[in-house]
């Protein structure tokens, strides 16, 4: 599986490295910088690059943040991109005004708030074991002894 992504990876380099030129020339730089995302995107999603990026970055998961961001960038130029090709420019105004951009900082802000409180979540808590549900097949009573749980 691993192979298969570095080729992926390395297909979507050559692209973006194929379109500099005419990016250069003013043509096709959304194409050109698709591709180069597409790239990193690919590259954090191999193990040893996303561990080595990540510990450049800090070692605090901060490379997981960064793909995700990524996946956010790549979706809405794709977006524009295809709105672009179907002269919807209705569909493009919407995904690049306010309401557009809003709603992507505030799935960007969701994004950080997980993250953050993700790495907020105090050591005990996050590895006590779960209490049982409702609709478990045994429970704990406060003696300490396992009981069958009507379902």
């Amino acid at each position: 599986m691993t192979a298969l992504a570095w080729v992926t990876f390395g297909l979507a380099l050559v692209l973006a490295l194929v379109r500099i030129p005419s990016a250069l020339r003013g043509e096709n730089r959304l194409m050109m910088a698709l591709f180069g995302l597409i790239a990193l995107a690919v590259l954090l999603s191999i193990g040893g690059p996303y561990l080595a990026i990540d510990a450049a970055l800090g070692g605090i998961n901060l490379a997981n943040l960064l793909l995700r961001f990524l996946i956010y960038a790549i979706t809405l130029l794709l977006a524009v991109r295809v709105a672009r090709a179907f002269s919807a420019r209705g569909a493009q105004s919407a995904l690049l005004g306010p309401w557009g951009l809003g709603a992507l900082a505030l799935v960007g802000a969701g994004t950080v708030m997980s993250f953050l409180l993700m790495g907020l979540l105090p050591r005990a808590w996050a590895s006590a074991p779960a209490r049982p549900t409702r609709g478990s097949t045994s429970t704990a009573s406060s003696a300490g002894s396992t009981r069958a749980s009507p379902a």
